[in-house]
């Protein structure tokens, strides 16, 4: 394959793509980032995680100070400290499921920016968390509904609840899809309708003035395909979801493997 040219922009999905299994950035891969961004090159993470995950993920493998979080809901500046877009979820629609967790004992976590509300101790970082079964005061901007829990039939049951109320179950563990109840959890991620990776990089794309042909894109999940339709060149990564390895311009390697180091060293042209 040649070398692409006139690349200004990357959008890249974390786990499974640039984190290794172990959930670490490596050292391979955080100097492939550095050279893309010494060449002027802008790499922007793409998340379901919360703000300060992939701020502080931003940060540790030398990508820009632009985000894109909690599945597009969230895009952001950290550095400015400034929103580019975000969609909030209703107060009425969170206190729905909200009390529906608390009532059938399903963790229920509310990402809001850099504070993350939960009404479990589990499954959450210490950094930005708040534990509370009381949300009646809550001002902050909710962007972003964690659900999870071990029971099929509840989770069956929260799903349609999360249907009913017309927002969107953006990425759902594989062992709900496959009904797969031996000891493990089961998750959903649950934002507005109308919103994902793609509507985050669409509005950023033109917030920074920057052709879609100029942009690459990196993902392994399904979550990744919205991702996928406003970039000029889709990798998908070794490890990837079939129904994204298909829609994929470039295979890389795993992401145990530096796939996203291997493809921005051999496959793009720098000026330096």
């Amino acid at each position: 394959m040649e070398k692409l040219k006139n690349v200004k922009i990357i959008f890249t999905d974390i786990d499974g793509t640039l984190s290794n299994s172990n959930r670490e950035i490596t050292k391979e891969t955080a100097s492939a980032i550095k050279t893309a961004t010494d060449n002027g090159i802008l790499v922007v993470l793409c998340s379901g995680r919360s703000n300060t995950y992939v701020s502080d993920f931003s940060k540790k493998c030398n990508a820009s100070n632009y985000i894109i979080s909690c599945n597009g809901a969230e895009v952001f500046d950290y550095k400015n400290n400034k929103y580019i877009n975000h969609s909030n979820i209703d107060i009425n629609k969170i206190n729905t499921i909200w009390n529906f967790c608390l009532d059938n004992n399903l963790g229920c976590i509310l990402n809001c920016g850099n504070i993350r509300y939960s009404n479990s101790n589990n499954a959450i970082e210490e950094k930005d968390k708040k534990i509370t079964n009381d949300i009646s005061t809550l001002n902050d901007p909710v962007f972003q509904i964690v659900t999870y829990g071990y029971d099929y039939d509840k989770m069956n049951k929260l799903e349609k609840l999360i249907n009913n109320q017309k927002l969107h179950i953006i990425n759902i563990s594989h062992s709900y899809l496959n009904k797969d109840c031996s000891n493990h959890h089961f998750f959903f991620d649950t934002i507005n309708n109308n919103i994902n990776k793609g509507t985050a990089i669409k509005e950023l794309l033109n917030f920074l003035n920057i052709d879609k042909e100029n942009a690459i894109g990196f993902g392994d999940h399904i979550n990744d395909y919205d991702l996928f339709n406003e970039v000029g060149f889709k990798v998908a990564m070794a490890n990837a979801n079939p129904k994204l390895k298909e829609k994929a311009d470039y295979i890389t390697l795993s992401n145990d493997e530096n796939g996203v180091a291997y493809f921005l060293n051999n496959f793009i042209e720098y000026k330096k």
